[in-house]
């Protein structure tokens, strides 16, 4: 790995003959056949900051309405960097691909006696097709319109109504805008599958043993 001076911890860890330069291991002798050590070497960096947040908000206006549940989570990225090795540059990875600056879930649920529903949008804001790196070193990489991804925002929908204690019919659609994956992705922002219904019923067996 390319560092900017021999003064790192790989090249301590590198043995070569004073005479040629040529790493150790051409000799007889144990001393000379080992050229190099190998071990774990703790020479990465992350940072990050940001902020994270979680609402959740139960109220029931009456009986006859049921109860309301909301719940909001999400998240604020201000910064992440790396440093892949000692002396590497720092790597800005801030608005790069699955770094978005905010993202978050929001679920809505309505029950009322045996009925439920739920309503969930979960959202994250747009990113950029291309590292950092690659837009500081030529801004006229790519057409502005084709630098940022689409923001994620998918919609999910579903109902449920209990029959009995033990049993229960379900039936829902997630995307149900069908939205897709941006130019040239296949599940980036969105998975690729696009609009999905489903339906199902569950039922709470007793003890098998």
């Amino acid at each position: 790995m390319d560092q900017p001076t021999a003064e790192n911890v790989f090249c301590e860890n590198i043995f070569r003959d004073p005479a040629t330069g040529f790493v150790l291991g051409d000799g007889n002798d144990i001393q000379r056949r080992i050229g190099f050590n190998v071990r774990p070497q703790n020479v990465a960096a992350l940072r990050t900051a940001g902020a994270d947040f979680s609402i959740r908000y139960v109220f029931s206006p009456s009986e006859n309405l049921g109860t309301f549940n909301i719940n909001l989570i999400g998240g604020y990225l201000d910064r992440k960097t790396e440093v892949p090795s000692i002396g590497a540059e720092i790597d800005n990875d801030i608005l790069e691909a699955y770094n978005p600056r905010w993202r978050g879930t929001l679920d809505l649920v309505w029950k009322l006696n045996k009925f439920t529903a739920n309503y969930t949008f979960t959202y994250s804001s747009k990113t950029r097709r291309y590292l950092t790196e690659e837009l500081t070193g030529n801004p006229d990489l790519v057409d502005p319109k084709y630098v940022w991804y689409k923001e994620l925002q998918q919609h999910d929908i579903r109902f449920a109504y209990e029959v009995d204690e033990r049993f229960q019919v379900y039936a829902g659609i997630n995307n149900f805008t069908d939205q897709t994956p941006d130019l040239g992705e296949l599940s980036y922002p969105i998975s690729g599958v696009g609009r999905f219904l489903y339906a199902g019923v569950k039922l709470q067996t007793g003890k098998l043993f």
